[in-house]
This record gives C-alpha cells, sequence and structure tokens, in this order.
C-alpha cells in the first residue's frame, strides 16, 4: 500500500473535505485536493445488520416497559398492606424508565449513524419526518362539545330500531356495540361518553342497549335492553353475545314447534288407554345418599307409601366412591322397600341441575313425583295424582318464599330475563323446583322446552345468571308456550 494512500484511509472522517490538506513537510509547494470518487468510503453495514440491530434494541425496550409493569402491579399490589414496597418500587420504576430512554437513544445514535452516508431521499424513507402546521382532523373532532356529541348520539339513535317482538326470522346479526343511556332506562337520553365496544365488560349498574346490524339488510337494532336493575351484581355482561342472545328465543320457539308437532312423546312414555303408571323420581350422588336413604324409609316404613321409586345417578360421580350405592341397594333388597329400581344418566350435558332435568324427561312413568333427595313428605304424596288440580292441568309446581318485591334472583319486572325468554314480565312468586308432579303425556313439548333451556351452548340463562339452575325453568317453559299449571297458594 502507498504512504498516500494510507493516509488517506486513516485520515478522519470532516464535515466538508473541499479544503487543501498538506500531504508532506518534505515538499510544501505540493498540495493536493481528495477526489471524492476515488477516496475509499467507510463500510457501511448492511441492510440485515441495521435490521438485527432494531430488533435487539426494540427487544430490550419491550422486555423493559414488562419489567415496568410487572413492578407496577407489585406496587399496586402492597400498597394496600403498608409493607415497605413503596420506596423500591419508586426506585424500580426510575431505573427502568431510564433504561429505555437510553436504549431509544441508542437506537436513534445507531439509526443516524447508519444512515450519514446514505443520500437524503434514503434517510427520509427511515427516518418519518415531523409534520407541523394545523391540527390533524381527528384532534378538531376531540374538541366536539359534550352537547354536539349527545345531539349527534341522539340523531343516530332514530336509526336503530326495537327488534320486533316475538319475531321468529333468524337474523346474521353482528354487534356494532354498546349505547348508554341516562335516567336508568333503555329509553331515556343517549350517553355516548359511557358507551363501549363489543367486547368492553358493561357495568351491571349501567343503563342503555346493544346496537346490532342485520348483515344481510344494513338494518341497525337495539336489543339486551337494559335498566340499572337489568342484571345481578355478579354478571358479566358483554354486548359481543348479543347476536346470540337474540337467536335463544328464536330457537326455544322451533323446538316447542317440533314438540308439539303430532307423533311427538318423551322416551319411555306409553301411549295407550291402560291406566298411566305414577312413581317417584330422585337423583343421588355420594353426598345425597344418606338423605336418600331417611327419605324412602320414612315413605315406606312411616308414611307407608307404596309407590314405585326410580333412583337416578351419574356413574361418574358414584364411581368415585364404589360403595356409595350400597346403603340403597340394600335397602331395594329388603321386603319393606317395594319396588325400587336405579338408571344411569348417561348424557354429558346432564351435570349438576340437569340430570334432575334428564331424569324427569327419560323416566319410565307416565305421570311422575319428583323430589329432591333431601326433601322429606310429611304425608303419603300418593293422593296428589288423584288431585282435582292435578287432573284438571296436569303439572303442580310448588312457590318459593321470593317474589318481585323481594328477591335474590333478580327476578322482576326490568330484568332482562323475560327479553331472552321472548315472553312479558309475570308477577308471581318464584318457583321451589324440589318437587315437580308432571304428567309427561300431557305435556312433552314443555318438557322438551325445559330440555333446550338446560342444555343450550352458549346459554344466555346461565351466562348472565337471569335464572338459578333449574329453579325456575319449568314455570317458565309453560308460561312460554301458554299452557296451564297449577302453583300451590
Amino acid at each position: 500500500m502507498m504512504q498516500d494512500e494510507s493516509d488517506r484511509l486513516l485520515r478522519p472522517r470532516v464535515a466538508c473535505q473541499t479544503a487543501s490538506i498538506p500531504v508532506a513537510e518534505s515538499n510544501p509547494a505540493i498540495t493536493l485536493v481528495p477526489s471524492t470518487s476515488t477516496a475509499a468510503a467507510p463500510a457501511t453495514p448492511t441492510p440485515r445488520r441495521r435490521l438485527l440491530k432494531y430488533l435487539l434494541l426494540d427487544g430490550a425496550t419491550y422486555a423493559l416497559l414488562l419489567l415496568f409493569w410487572s413492578a407496577s402491579r407489585r406496587g399496586i399490589s402492597n400498597a394496600a398492606d403498608g409493607s415497605g414496597i413503596s420506596s423500591t418500587f419508586r426506585s424500580t420504576v426510575s431505573a427502568v424508565v431510564r433504561k429505555a430512554k437510553e436504549l431509544q437513544l441508542m437506537r436513534m445514535e445507531n439509526l443516524l449513524d447508519t444512515t450519514e452516508d446514505q443520500p437524503a431521499a434514503q434517510i427520509a424513507a427511515l427516518v418519518p419526518p415531523v409534520r407541523e402546521g394545523k391540527p390533524t382532523q381527528s384532534l378538531e373532532m376531540g374538541k366536539i362539545s359534550a352537547k354536539e356529541a349527545i345531539t349527534q348520539a341522539e340523531e343516530h339513535a332514530r336509526l336503530v330500531k326495537m327488534l320486533p317482538a316475538g319475531e321468529m326470522k333468524q337474523r346474521r346479526l353482528k354487534c356494532v356495540g354498546w349505547r348508554a343511556t341516562s335516567h336508568c332506562t333503555p329509553h331515556g337520553p343517549r350517553d355516548p361518553k359511557s358507551d363501549k365496544g363489543c367486547y368492553n365488560v358493561v357495568p351491571n349498574s349501567a343503563s342503555g342497549y346493544c346496537e346490532v346490524e342485520d348483515q344481510d339488510t344494513g338494518e341497525l337494532f337495539r336489543v339486551m335492553k337494559r335498566y340499572c336493575s337489568s342484571l345481578r351484581y355478579d354478571a358479566t355482561f358483554r354486548c359481543i353475545e348479543a347476536p346470540s342472545f337474540v337467536k335463544y328465543p328464536v330457537e326455544s320457539v322451533e323446538v316447542a314447534e317440533k314438540a308439539l308437532a303430532t307423533g311427538f312423546t318423551l322416551p319411555n312414555v306409553i301411549d295407550s288407554p291402560v291406566k298411566p303408571r305414577d312413581g317417584i323420581i330422585m337423583v343421588v350422588y355420594p353426598k345425597l345418599i344418606a338423605s336418600a336413604y331417611a327419605t324412602i324409609r320414612n315413605l315406606r316404613t312411616v308414611l307407608n307409601c307404596r309407590l314405585p321409586i326410580e333412583i337416578w345417578y351419574r356413574e361418574q360421580e358414584i364411581r368415585a366412591g364404589s360403595e356409595a350405592l350400597s346403603p340403597l341397594m340394600e335397602l331395594a333388597n329388603s321386603s319393606e322397600a317395594g319396588e325400587i329400581s336405579f338408571h344411569k344418566i348417561s348424557d354429558n350435558w346432564a351435570t349438576g341441575f340437569g340430570a334432575k332435568v334428564f331424569a324427569v324427561y327419560n323416566s319410565f312413568f307416565e305421570r311422575v313425583l319428583f323430589l329432591d333427595a333431601d326433601n322429606v313428605p310429611a304425608r303419603d304424596p300418593a293422593y296428589l295424582f288423584d288431585a282435582p288440580e292435578f287432573l284438571d292441568t296436569g303439572a303442580i309446581f310448588w312457590p318459593d318464599f321470593w317474589h318481585p318485591g323481594h328477591t335474590i334472583f333478580n327476578i322482576h319486572g326490568q330484568s332482562l330475563l323475560w327479553e331472552v325468554l321472548g315472553t312479558s314480565f309475570v308477577n308471581s312468586f318464584e318457583q321451589e323446583s324440589g318437587q315437580l308432579l308432571i304428567d309427561r303425556r300431557r305435556h312433552a313439548a314443555p318438557l322438551d322446552l325445559v330440555k333446550f333451556y338446560t342444555v343450550r351452548s352458549p346459554n344466555p340463562l346461565t351466562r348472565l345468571k337471569l335464572a338459578y339452575g333449574d329453579k325456575d325453568l319449568f314455570r317458565f317453559a309453560w308460561m312460554k308456550l301458554s299452557v296451564p299449571f297449577t302453583m300451590i297458594q
């Protein structure tokens, strides 16, 4: 390598290289103006290396932000204990923020360093220009007064129609969002500042409605209309569930219409002129074995009840304690037991309170008295099958203590329950389903609807806690189909 070439390569870069630079003192008369076309350009990082550097720096920044979030969560969770975390938390936050700023500066310095020798057009592509001038339209929109926002919301609300009551049309709906209203009624003035997106949880004390759009017609509808007291305090409400909510009453009517069709019967029902077979049904699981044993002994030995008894159980539950049914089986084999039979519940949906619905739906009796295993009669219940009320309606239900004016289950006139059922509010006592008397031959359609209320998924009755288990499902089904029943007074 020649000496002059070595000098050029080792010469530091300067902002401007147009001045003449002396080369050697031995020949001061000679000056050399460097040519940029022949000078060796410094090695510039390849785009791949620049990308790797950016990824590493951004990854480190992201990790520090996660650390900051974790530290903030610790600081919030420990603030209430009065512990000494607060000072440590503040120092940690400061360190994280400082380090993040350092990494951002390193990224910008690296960007400037790698683009120093690039044309201005390439640099402009890498570094977005800072825009100056008038505010953007979005900022101007943000300056709309509250009064103007309400006016616009009210104008839009006039375009959002009520979904026709009792409509049986299956619509392809999509959620638009939650539309808040004032005065604790879905029919009150709009409150746009409290609107929410489809996936946001809406406070249970809010009023308003979910706006949905028909994807085929473009029509807008208001559904899931809420008063401030429409939901229980522990329910979770999101408008993204509105399309499924609207389908629920439509599907329930489709189920009922199929059951009302000629020739539909429940399983194990014998439609003949022969006197119907009456009996008692119980559902047991390990914790209820002792109660069922006591109830059956009381029926047989104290009340001298000779009605046959069906005992239904889930094999998966009993299998946990293989000897659980032994006391009941020994009782069934005794001379005083009368007729007792055991039946497995096989369907996967028949868990929890669904086991009761399954047993009533699939019983081998035409007329059934269902008894909770811990429900002990004070009189031989056989007379109920001949009661005038039962012969008249074919269904007798018992009331619970709760009613719309005093309820812990939020069943009242402003509950969201009535919209999902597709029925009008009925002012009556709630139902106690620990005992049910039903003629299965006469009430196949309502029982099929009870099954739908139990097994349909997703199920708004349980998702929104509009009903408590099976407690009121039987009267709901009878009311939906306008079928008479007797409620004990």
